[in-house]
């Protein structure tokens, strides 16, 4: 519930131009919150037990709860369903019931640049469920690595391609999000195509940590881009609920890959895992140089043109 608000908060407050960066440093939260918080609670398991564990974790969600609680998402709404506010107003076509939500929802869900991405974004994340799958057990089994030593390079892995990720949110809104997940698309199908033909030097630390190196920062780069991709399809008067789906359908993405691929898992090497990832990605690159934001947006405005322009209050809280 909490990760599908933030988002619809996202949609409703930030500027268009404005996305690209924001998501950047979403996304860099994001992974430095799981990094940081990930080995505060490691350190307190150890050292205080669960207990004491818990206890901290509460106390940081209930500060969160705080913070969200008393900061306005506009200048003049009501802080609290109680107080003094005016919810602000706003002029373009809302549904006011959930069947014309839902009704307004599928017709731009549908649109076919809106398909196009969500099936390129489905292929990648696809193949990150198979990374999942895959990865852990070749660091241990293959790559000689302890699963202590895996999970804290992971986790400084994470969190170094999520500060880089906060260089490419300004390029993003000056480029667009096309390039940017193009870029990362194939990044990610060379590391994975790459790592799979050189077995050879699976040994070598360095080739191993630049492999990781070249995929986290493939991921970041696609995962920041591709939010703001999705963002720029959104209908204004579905936007929050439209990306809703889009995340949601990633995730479910991710899913898929991982329990597709354990069908699999017992008839193909690591190598050949790779270039299942590789093929995934490549495929997603082909499909994306169809997708033009441009005939999306056309789409939109004839849409949201037939539609009876009625005056709507923003809900606060």
């Amino acid at each position: 519930l909490q990760d599908v608000a933030v988002d619809g908060m996202a949609i409703d407050i930030l500027p268009e131009g404005e996305r690209g960066r924001a998501n950047a440093f979403m996304a860099f939260g994001q992974a430095s919150g799981f990094s940081l918080f990930g080995a505060l609670n490691g350190y307190l398991l150890v050292q205080y037990g669960l207990t004491v564990t818990a206890l901290v974790s509460t106390a940081t969600v209930g500060g969160i709860f705080l913070f969200v609680t008393l900061v306005r998402e506009r200048q003049g709404e009501r802080l609290l369903p109680w107080t003094d506010g005016v919810a602000t107003p706003r002029t373009f076509p809302v549904s006011e019931s959930f069947a014309g939500v839902f009704r307004d929802l599928l017709r731009v869900i549908f649109l076919p640049m809106s398909l196009l991405l969500i099936a390129v974004e489905f292929l990648q994340r696809m193949s990150a469920g198979i990374s999942v799958s895959i990865f852990p057990v070749m660091a241990v089994q293959e790559l000689g690595f302890t699963s202590d030593f895996y999970s804290y390079l992971m986790g400084i892995m994470s969190g170094l391609s999520a500060l880089a990720g906060l260089a490419f949110g300004p390029f993003i809104d000056r480029l667009g999000a096309k390039r940017f997940i193009m870029g990362g698309l194939l990044l990610a199908a060379s590391v994975y195509a790459s790592f799979a033909m050189a077995q050879a030097y699976w040994g070598s630390t360095p080739f191993v940590l630049a492999g990781l190196i070249g995929s986290q920062l493939a991921a970041q780069l696609i995962f920041v881009a591709v939010i703001a991709g999705f963002m720029g399809l959104c209908a204004k008067g579905v936007g929050a609920t439209q990306f809703a789906v889009y995340m949601s359908l990633a995730n479910l993405a991710r899913s898929v890959g991982a329990g597709a691929f354990a069908f699999i898992a017992a008839d193909v090497t690591s190598a050949e895992a790779l270039y299942i990832m590789a093929g995934l990605n490549v495929l997603a690159a082909i499909l994306l140089t169809q997708f033009s934001l441009r005939k999306h947006r056309t789409r939109l405005e004839e849409i949201e043109g037939q539609a009876p322009t009625r005056e709507a209050a923003v809900p606060t809280g």
